[in-house]
């Protein structure tokens, strides 16, 4: 006899991709959790499947190392998404599947890992099992995806502070479907621009406008849930953009239709308004604002090679423009360079060396010259073996990483042995700053380098993006109708 409480499948995949990073993805760049540790990780979900007097099927959650990175090998893909799949009953004792995903998950030679994934799961649980997916406000939404879907929960906050909210939603939402015997549906309108993650940060009017958007929307009957997701600026694929996302029962379909292409259209008049912020600057004046400011913590973002955003992390370009004049009391954290770990790890703590830094995964990435150096002190992972370095030139500080890393927040510098309290200024491989950094800094800057991640996404050559789309092209005809889904 079949269980009589409701069984939510549980799982997460989740990896963000830069088409524009040379370095594949493996299996290996994942941390994954089994069952029992996916219980842990989502506290806020498996409450509120508890709470609706369901039962959780745990499943696996993959997740990337550094967050965002490449394009994902196929092989890789097919083996942890294929634990997932298998995991999904056979003998129809599931009622739900709850995902957590990103959105922007590229795989080699089948495109949206997320779209592939989820339709799967489509195929194997049947057309009248209800499933949710959390998601990222940076991903870019396939019809594949929004078809095969009940419903779609995207995060309202960019930085991103909603995330545990967001996942708890779509674990609600998915309860009450499985309980009510209810499908929803997503209706999608799609809007043609497309802009970094810095241009539009939720503490920005116009972004602020688009949430007030998703509140009225929800207000109305028969809508569970909307979501508005900007896309990743930095894949080369076909559904990328801005798109407005409903999920619900379908009631006054027409109504809702007519405030989607509304709302698109109020966004689509928007389009101008999604600039980058004042304290974005070329490198070098972003270089002497940052050193010249009287903040005591002064964050500078090297926004063309933001890890969080799948860029490589080993330009050296800003350590040296700061080693060309000098700089004093300044941290860059970090680089990516696992033959630098290597050579420190032979010479040892306290031992001066010249080494190169830099430019070892990417051809575009610069190289600099480190004369003298000294190791602060040697990072080890739990093994003993060393996966990083401080080390130190003049009045420079550099943090070197064996693997692909981010410093997002105080605790990062603290594991490496450094505190933020002994530098005026902090060069992070980032774009926006996340909380965690925000929270410590009197001051900030993003420097517009070049890169993987280069905020200036005109200078980026798409060849799969849809056509016309802003900013590339400009005031062409707009009709937000004729993308409704």
């Amino acid at each position: 006899m079949k269980n009589q409480r409701k069984r939510i499948l549980m799982a997460g995949f989740h990896l963000e991709s830069n088409t524009s990073n040379p370095v594949p993805v493996t299996e290996a760049d994942f941390r994954i959790l089994s069952p029992s540790e996916l219980l842990l990780h989502f506290p806020d979900a498996v409450s509120a499947i508890t709470n609706a007097g369901c039962e959780v099927l745990p499943s696996i959650y993959a997740e990337s190392l550094c967050v965002a990175a490449g394009v994902l090998e196929l092989a890789s893909y097919r083996s942890i998404a294929e634990r997932i799949i298998a995991d999904v009953p056979l003998d129809g004792n599931v009622d739900g599947v709850w995902l957590y995903l990103h959105g922007s998950m590229q795989v080699e030679f089948i495109g949206s890992g997320e779209a592939f994934l989820v339709s799967a799961i489509r195929e194997r649980v049947g057309p009248s099992i209800p499933i949710a997916v959390a998601m990222d406000f940076h991903g870019n939404m396939s019809h594949t995806l929004a078809r095969c879907a009940n419903i779609i929960v995207g995060y309202r906050t960019a930085p991103h502070t909603d995330i545990a909210q967001t996942q708890q939603i779509a674990a609600e939402l998915v309860c009450r479907a499985a309980k009510d015997d209810i499908l929803p549906q997503n209706t999608l309108v799609r809007v043609p621009m497309l802009q970094p993650g810095e241009a539009a940060t939720t503490d920005m009017p116009h972004v602020r406008r688009i949430m007030e958007m998703l509140d009225a929307l929800d207000r109305r009957d028969g809508v569970w849930r909307s979501s508005y997701f900007t896309g990743m600026s930095w894949i080369d694929c076909p559904h990328n953009g801005s798109t407005l996302v409903v999920s619900g029962t379908g009631q006054n379909r027409s109504d809702l239709e007519a405030a989607l292409i509304q709302n698109a259209q109020e966004i689509w008049e928007m389009r101008h308004a999604f600039c980058l912020s004042d304290n974005s600057l070329p490198p070098e004046e972003a270089i002497r604002k940052a050193l010249s400011s009287p903040g005591k913590t002064v964050l500078l973002s090297d926004s063309g090679d933001n890890v969080t955003a799948g860029a490589v992390g080993d330009n050296a370009l800003m350590l040296g423009l700061l080693l060309r004049v000098a700089a004093e009391h300044t941290l860059v954290a970090g680089i990516w360079d696992e033959a630098a770990v290597n050579l420190c790890a032979e010479a040892g703590d306290g031992a001066e060396l010249t080494l190169y830094l830099g430019g070892r995964h990417d051809r575009n990435s610069q190289s600099v010259l480190l004369e003298n150096a000294r190791i602060l002190s040697l990072h080890r992972d739990v093994q003993g073996r060393a996966d990083g370095v401080v080390l130190r030139t003049g009045g420079i500080t550099v943090i070197v990483n064996s693997v692909r890393c981010s410093f997002t927040g105080e605790q990062d510098l603290i594991d490496y042995g450094v505190s933020y309290h002994d530098y005026h200024v902090i060069v992070v491989k980032l774009g926006y700053l996340f909380p965690g950094l925000s929270a410590i800094a009197d001051d900030s800057y993003i420097a517009l380098t070049e890169g993987n991640a280069m905020l200036t996404i005109g200078k980026f050559l798409y060849r799969n993006q849809r056509r016309p789309l802003y900013p590339f092209e400009d005031d062409f005809p707009y009709d937000a109708k004729s993308t409704l889904w």
